[in-house]
């Protein structure tokens, strides 16, 4: 459904999607989503877009998530929000055979088990079918404490492995590919898979990636970007990350990158910050980063034509 489609009335939307007219007000007054426009009557009047968004918010309300949190989710959020309720038994099934794997005498045998899962669903369905909600539960696992730093440094080992294989793979076929994406971390910033998640999502969509590891300090990051000529620096926080000096830190380095790199930033830890520099992009979900590459080449490219 597209905006070429005609507004909805509020009783209009209420019925389709079975939330009260009352909700709908309170949310508008509450989340300020839905946002409505006004007819010539002063009625309240629904573009088909936020039609559609209430439509995947109340799926996800009926399966148990609460409303608070899925206002606050982009488009690719809710989808994948969507795509972790559809894959819930097989995330299960995927937990407890990693775990088992770990547990072992012999852990090589998760290696040999993701690179498995890769060669059967590819490298797209592999992130986001394996990759994306198995690192969701396993850090559920380690909040729970049931999960200690010698397994969940053999989980990562394991998995970050399987990944920069595929994104070498991939990268090899890309090496002009625009933009040129930095991928680090920040000092005390020691996880890497959600820097390897993006680094083989953008890839897949013709993207150079240069990988930089973690804890990169601010300097040498501006340095690398300079001398690789860097569209984009990318920064991954974890939930454990100090947040702290985060806003200032990011405002200094988007003032050494200059006007002509941006920043994304992302992971769980990134969702928790209140506001961000100019030239600062913060992206809720590995996928979003889809999103803000195609904006980058709508921008910067505009027939759709890669510069080398």
């Amino acid at each position: 459904m597209t905006e070429e489609f005609p507004d909805w009335s509020i009783s209009a939307v209420a019925r389709e999607i079975g939330l009260s007219v009352d909700v709908l007000r309170k949310w508008e007054s509450r989340y300020g989503f839905p946002a409505p426009h006004r007819d010539a009557n002063d009625e309240r009047v629904y573009p088909a877009s936020q039609v559609d968004r209430l439509r995947q918010i109340k799926r996800l309300m009926d399966s148990g998530l609460r409303p608070a949190r899925l206002i606050k989710e982009d488009e690719a959020g809710l989808a994948l929000l969507q795509l972790r309720q559809r894959q819930a038994p097989e995330a299960a099934v995927n937990l407890d055979a990693t775990l088992m794997r770990v547990r072992s005498q012999d852990p090589y045998t998760l290696y040999e088990y993701f690179q498995g899962k890769l060669l059967r669903q590819g490298l797209s369905a592999f992130i986001g079918q394996t990759v994306i909600p198995l690192t969701v539960a396993m850090g559920e696992v380690w909040m729970q404490g049931d999960l200690p730093v010698h397994e969940e440094h053999l989980y990562t080992q394991a998995l970050g492995s399987v990944l920069r294989s595929a994104i070498v793979s991939v990268g090899g076929s890309t090496a002009k590919g625009r933009p040129r994406v930095l991928l680090t971390t920040l000092p005390e910033e020691r996880h890497e898979l959600g820097l390897l998640t993006v680094a083989a999502i953008l890839a897949l969509d013709g993207a150079q990636c240069l990988l930089l590891g973690c804890e990169t300090p601010m300097q040498d990051i501006a340095a690398a970007a300079s001398t690789h000529a860097a569209d984009i620096v990318g920064l991954s926080f974890s939930s454990r990350y100090p947040m702290r000096p985060i806003a200032a830190t990011l405002e200094r380095l988007s003032v050494q990158l200059g006007s002509k790199t941006e920043i994304w930033v992302g992971g769980a830890g990134a969702a928790r910050l209140n506001a961000t520099p100019n030239g600062v992009r913060v992206l809720l979900t590995a996928h979003a980063a889809l999103d803000a590459l195609a904006r980058w080449r709508g921008v910067h490219t505009g027939s759709g034509v890669q510069p080398d």
